[in-house]
This record gives structure tokens, C-alpha cells and sequence, in this order.
């Protein structure tokens, strides 16, 4: 009896011995779960920071910078922005959102209130604009243009004859079979005919200044929606091409203009060129669209392809702006005036950046 009872209580013994060891090892699992939960917070932590936001790692912000074509000086100018307003992910705004438009806002509502001359601040508005273009160029939109079906009416287009020849004008339609374009011009105003199938190229521009281009055949001519148009085959093989440096607005306001004539003066070694404005022969017209490169004015009087010009109009109300161009393409129109395609030459930062401010509506 006694011997028996020695057994069940060693037997007893041992089975809370290991009830024991169980429970400690049971102890130490949780406490390593726990430990290694909270170091994951931690990382966690690190890598979002307070509130969930994203944690600002210069060196890769610098990287998705120069990827994005901003130089130095432009990443420096948005990596203080982005510190000083405290955004919460910062690498969004290189998709070109309303972020972007936030802090450039700040910016130039800072440097607006800040003591110092208006030269300096005026450069310094143009430098955050130039950053603003920079990341607009470069960002790729989700839209893809593939087939010439998507292009819009209006839409407007380079044709380029196999000679080289290069024409604007713009779709008039977009039917099931061709696309309609209006019949481009000469320089003196007539219109342009090719033989059905003569191969053409087109190009033409997104709003973003994203360029296409593709190759088709003429397929006669024909009146579309009340103008004389152009009938080309459809493509399905749309090419990226350059894209436009800045973006352009639409508009439609009034425009004043003067030719420019070059005075020489002078002989030989003494011979000068000189630049005057016609102060006297001022010219109405209308602006069609505008970019901090240039500009589209139809008049009834346009000036000849080449010629210098100075411009002067209103961004908005009592907001003069006056700029020197050249004028790279005309398009005429019958039966008088026509549409001339401007590239600015001289324009001040103080009138640069009141347009980009129009363009941009970053004020």
C-alpha cells in the first residue's frame, strides 16, 4: 500500500512538472509574438511616420526628381516646399495633382509677402513654374491615344506633304470610315489638293503637350460640316512623338499687334541693324490660345510668315502684358485674314509669369 502510494504521488509530481514546463514555454511563445508585433509596429512607424504619413527620404525624393527631368536647383526649390508645408506623401505630388498646386500656391503667396525687390521675387515665381512644367512634361497620363478614331473635332493638326511641306489646320470630323480634316492652304491663301492616295503625315498634340504623330493616304475631298475637307484613311499605328515644352490655353480675347521692321544704318564695318516697331500701324485681332512660348492671333490683316512682331493684351481685367515674337506659321482663311502662329523671342519674367499664372490659374 505504501509502495503504491509512493508511485501515484512521484506520478503526480512529474505531471505538474511538466504542466509547468508547458505553461513557461507557453509564456515565452506569447512574449516572442508580442515582442516581434511591436518591432513591426515600429518598422511600421518608421516607414509612415505620425498620422500615416509617408516618411520623407530625401535620396529617394531626389531620384524620382532627376527621373522626373527636374535639375538640382528645381529639386533643392521643391524638397524645401515639401519640408516646410509638412506634406503628407510627398512623392505624389510627381503625378502632377492638385498637391503640387498647393504648395506652389504657398510658395508664391510667400514670396509675394517677403521683403525684397521685385526682380528677384519675379525670378523666383518663374523658377517654381519652370518646376511645375518640368513635372507636367514628364508625367505619363493613364489616357493612351491609340487610333485616329479617338481624335476629337477641332482637334488641331500639322500635315506634312511628302515633300516636306508642313501645313496646319484641324479636324473637322471624325467619321466612321476617314477623318475629315480642313483643306490646309498656301502662304498665299489657296487651297491645298493632292492626288487620292498621296501619302501624309500628321501630327498633333494633347492638351499636355504629349505629341503624336502617324502616316496615311489621301482619299479625296469633300464638304464636312460646312467646310471643305481633307479625307484620309484611318490608323490604328499612332507614334509618339516630341511633345510641346509648355502647356496651352484656350481663350478667346482681343489682341493688339505691330509689325517690327529692321532698319539697317551705316557702311561696311559701321553697318547696324536695328530693330523699330510700327507704333503707327496697329492691327485688331483675336487670341486663340495662349502658352509661356507663344501664340495663335487671327486677324483679318495677319503679317507674313517670318516677320518680327510686338503684342500686347489683358491676362484678366487691367493685367497688361506685352511680349515680342516671330511669327512662325501663317494659315490663311478666305476670303480675307487668316491665323498666325507666334513663337515668343523677348518677353520680361514679370509678364512670363503673369501668363503661366493665367494658364496654370496658380495665383
Amino acid at each position: 500500500m505504501a509502495l503504491l502510494l509512493d508511485i501515484q504521488y512521484n506520478f503526480i509530481k512529474e505531471q505538474s512538472i511538466t504542466s509547468v514546463i508547458i505553461l513557461i514555454g507557453a509564456i515565452c511563445v506569447v512574449l516572442l509574438i508580442f515582442f516581434l508585433g511591436y518591432q513591426s509596429s515600429r518598422s511600421s512607424a518608421r516607414s509612415t511616420g505620425e498620422n500615416g504619413r509617408s516618411v520623407f527620404k530625401r535620396r529617394v525624393f531626389r531620384r524620382v526628381a532627376r527621373n522626373m527631368g527636374l535639375t538640382k536647383q528645381q529639386t533643392q526649390t521643391l524638397e524645401n516646399l515639401v519640408t516646410r508645408y509638412r506634406i503628407g506623401n510627398p512623392y505624389i505630388i510627381f503625378s502632377n495633382t492638385s498637391q503640387l498646386d498647393f504648395i506652389l500656391k504657398k510658395g508664391m503667396k510667400e514670396i509675394d509677402e517677403k521683403a525684397a525687390p521685385e526682380e528677384i521675387k519675379e525670378a523666383e515665381k518663374l523658377s517654381l513654374f519652370r518646376v511645375k512644367q518640368a513635372i507636367e512634361r514628364n508625367y505619363k497620363k493613364k489616357q493612351v491615344i491609340s487610333t485616329t478614331r479617338q481624335l476629337r473635332s477641332n482637334q488641331e493638326v500639322i500635315i506634312q506633304s511628302p515633300t516636306g511641306e508642313k501645313y496646319p489646320s484641324r479636324v473637322s470630323s471624325n467619321l466612321k470610315d476617314v477623318l475629315a480634316i480642313e483643306v490646309p492652304k498656301d502662304r498665299n491663301g489657296e487651297p491645298i489638293r493632292w492626288k487620292k492616295w498621296t501619302p501624309v503625315k500628321i501630327f498633333f498634340w494633347k492638351p499636355n503637350g504629349e505629341g503624336f504623330s502617324f502616316t496615311s493616304k489621301t482619299m479625296g475631298y469633300n464638304n464636312v460640316g460646312g467646310s471643305s475637307s481633307l479625307l484620309i484613311q484611318h490608323k490604328n499605328n499612332i507614334i509618339k512623338a516630341g511633345q510641346r515644352r509648355f502647356r496651352r490655353k484656350e481663350v478667346e480675347k482681343p489682341v493688339y499687334f505691330y509689325k517690327i521692321n529692321i532698319i539697317e544704318t551705316g557702311i561696311g564695318k559701321e553697318k547696324r541693324k536695328r530693330a523699330v516697331v510700327n507704333e503707327k500701324g496697329r492691327i485688331l485681332g483675336t487670341m486663340l490660345d495662349i502658352s509661356s512660348g507663344g501664340c495663335s492671333i487671327k486677324t483679318n490683316h495677319p503679317l507674313d510668315k517670318d516677320s518680327l512682331i510686338k503684342i500686347e493684351f489683358e491676362t484678366e481685367r487691367r493685367n497688361m502684358v506685352t511680349v515680342f515674337g516671330k511669327v512662325r506659321h501663317l494659315r490663311r482663311s478666305a476670303p480675307l485674314g487668316g491665323i498666325m502662329h507666334i513663337m515668343f523671342t523677348r518677353i520680361s519674367k514679370r509678364n512670363l509669369n503673369k501668363i503661366n499664372t493665367y494658364v496654370y490659374d496658380i495665383a
